[in-house]
């Protein structure tokens, strides 16, 4: 299995995964496309996160690498990259390795940023 990048829905039980061994990249990449397209779902996080793990699909589909998208209640402890997403604050974390802060701001500040400025 390839390292574990996942989208935590953080006012919901809700966690979109990927397996396929990217680190992440494609997963801000996912989150980011979401949040532009779909202003809407903002404060809607049920209706965001399905949003989002179709930007995922997306992005997967792209690769051309076998599928290995999921969504799941569980929280994984040991993913490289988290993207938690509060649709109560309007606010995006991302993180490596359950530590090193790469961005902590708003979906309005994100959604703004290069993947070279978040570091993805």
């Amino acid at each position: 299995m390839g390292s574990r990048a996942f989208v935590s829905i953080e006012d919901t039980d809700v966690a979109l995964f990927d397996n396929t061994g990217m680190k992440g990249e494609r997963i801000v990449k996912a989150v980011k496309t979401a949040l532009r397209e779909n202003r809407v779902y903002w404060d809607e996080p049920l209706f965001l996160s399905a949003k989002i793990f179709l930007a995922m699909v997306a992005e997967q589909k792209k690769s051309g690498e076998p599928f290995e998208l999921g969504i799941t209640n569980w929280k994984y402890a040991d993913a490289e990259m988290v993207v938690a997403v509060n649709c109560d604050g309007l606010n995006i974390v991302v993180s490596v390795n359950n530590a090193n802060v790469l961005f902590d701001g708003s979906f309005e500040e994100f959604v703004g940023l290069t993947d070279e400025e978040i570091g993805a």
